[in-house]
């Protein structure tokens, strides 16, 4: 009987690991794709901005990278840890810009192959 319950606090902690660790990594990586996407959006949108004042002879001198960071976004997590296995509480960010950008505390679903926000409590 010992065993098992010995057994049981081994499984239950390495679920908890596997939460933090996982939930890190692939809550990192969604971060990162969502930045990417975003700033990708936006100077796509820039881009299209520039070759409409060309086409009616205008020039659009405006350089988008006065707003948005030069190198790309920027996607992080300061701290994470899990509540319960398959849970986490994470201070998360990402920017893309001077003013664009997003982050704060959420509450995070970690489902194995990937992550879910469920809830920001202070974003």
């Amino acid at each position: 009987m010992k065993t098992k319950t010995t057994i049981s606090y081994v499984l239950i902690a390495l679920l908890y690991v596997w939460t933090w660790y996982g939930g890190y990594l692939f809550h990192s990586a969604n971060l990162t794709s969502e930045a990417n996407q975003a700033y990708s959006s936006i100077v796509e949108k820039h881009e299209k901005k520039v070759e409409e004042y060309k086409d009616v002879g205008l020039d659009y001198s405006f350089d988008i990278y006065d707003e948005i960071h030069r190198n790309g976004p920027r996607a992080g997590i300061d701290w994470c840890f899990p509540i319960i296995p398959g849970i986490l509480i994470a201070k998360s960010y990402y920017s893309i810009g001077l003013s664009l950008g997003a982050g704060g505390i959420r509450i995070v679903l970690f489902y194995g192959i990937g992550t879910i926000e469920l809830l920001p409590i202070f974003v």
